[in-house]
């Protein structure tokens, strides 16, 4: 919580299961705050906000519209607000905010709701929103109140719950995904100069068991790719700092990109560092099925900046997941690695689960390895059948 407060940086950090009334992760009023880098996840807002809520960006220098906020390159994720923006909500302008290359994906709001389980903006909050993914969210991606001055651009906002997934007014979007309903015919996003899609973006085999890093686009050299590839521009806001960068997710070949006329090329959405390798070394994973449960048993060689693990059970390989028990501590460090057993005794009999193992690192990032799959068997109860002893009924 930040009151009045300047120049104040949250980097690389973990937010999660914390209650407020505005801002169940991050809440800031009158402050200029750098949030970067962060899992923001599982915080509920009774009002607005259950990610991240912004009141009255003001960097103190007494001079409005410059940037007082900066969020970038943080996974907002399932959090909850009664009120507007599941994730994250800006409230009311003085000096702008840059909402830059954050991934935004599966926040809630309460059911039937008009507000954006993504991002909302209210009160005319000034806000510049570029190279971000809004995606599975309950109500609206995008949702501007007002004649706001929101400028947009190389964003991915879809598969949320309401189409179109960003609201027009006061929002100058170009560049970007945008799914809209089959019935939609307005023109907000379209003509020739905004070059906007409205296609599916082809997420690479994302996974309930670590969302964080599974919104990877399908590149061009796995066919079919997403059309997001390549089709942002290179000229807007910040996407300089995503070209030719170790490790992001953009496709940084330099060719020509036929599609906007620039020298050099930029995927829509969020641009996120592919890490490689997990920092542990997994030597084994396995499930085995038992009289009433299912145990599962890891080994790791060695682990380097690993806090520990948690286990998701999925109805089929990728899909119907959630987390089953708690966070399990790390035992093993970058000499050695260690044993690990976890029971999971709500099962039925005769179902077969599948689950994944996710690690997460010093810094909060998640890597999943799996699934693995078992079933308890059905038990079959024999009955013995009666045995004539040669008794002789009588009256």
């Amino acid at each position: 919580y930040c009151d009045e407060s300047h120049q104040i940086t949250i980097k690389k950090c973990v937010i999660q299961n914390n209650t407020a009334t505005n801002g169940g992760g991050i809440s800031t009023y009158y402050s200029s705050v750098t949030i970067h880098d962060n899992l923001i996840q599982s915080n509920t807002a009774t009002y607005n906000g259950g990610g991240i809520y912004i009141k009255e960006p003001d960097d103190g220098d007494g001079n409005a519209g410059t940037i007082a906020h900066i969020i970038e390159k943080n996974c907002v994720y399932d959090n909850y607000a009664g009120g507007a923006g599941g994730g994250i909500c800006f409230y009311s302008d003085h000096d702008k905010s840059d909402l830059f290359n954050n991934l935004v994906i599966k926040n809630r709001l309460p059911g039937n709701s008009n507000s954006a389980g993504g991002v909302e903006l209210c009160e005319c909050a000034q806000v510049l929103v570029y190279n971000n993914t809004i995606a599975d969210n309950d109500g609206y991606g995008l949702k501007v109140n007002g004649s706001c001055d929101v400028d947009a651009g190389n964003n991915i906002i879809c598969e949320n719950a309401l189409c179109p997934n960003v609201t027009p007014d006061g929002l100058n979007i170009r560049y970007s995904d945008i799914q809209m309903d089959s019935n939609y015919t307005g023109s907000a996003y379209d003509g020739t100069d905004k070059h906007n899609i409205n296609q599916n973006p082809k997420f690479d085999s994302p996974s309930e068991a670590a969302p964080c890093e599974h919104y990877f686009l399908k590149q061009k050299d796995d066919p079919p790719s997403s059309p997001c590839v390549d089709a942002g521009n290179y000229t807007l806001h910040r996407a300089d700092e995503l070209i030719n960068t170790d490790h992001y997710s953009t496709d940084v070949g330099g060719d020509q990109d036929e599609s906007n006329g620039t020298s050099t090329n930029v995927d829509m959405g969020f641009h996120y560092q592919k890490y490689g390798a997990s920092f542990i070394e997994l030597m084994s994973f396995t499930a085995q099925a038992r009289k009433d449960s299912i145990v599962l048993t890891w080994v790791t060689g060695t682990e380097i900046d690993n806090s520990g693990f948690l286990i998701y059970r999925c109805d089929n390989p990728t899909a119907g997941c959630h987390k089953v028990g708690g966070f399990i501590q790390a035992e093993g460090n970058a000499a050695s690695g260690a044993s690990y057993t976890f029971v999971d005794r709500d099962v039925v009999r005769g179902v077969r689960y599948y689950y994944w193992l996710v690690d997460i690192d010093s810094k909060g990032r998640w890597t999943a390895h799996g699934p693995v799959e078992a079933a308890v068997p059905v038990r079959l109860e024999l009955v013995p059948a009666p045995v004539n002893r040669g008794l002789v009924a009588t009256k």
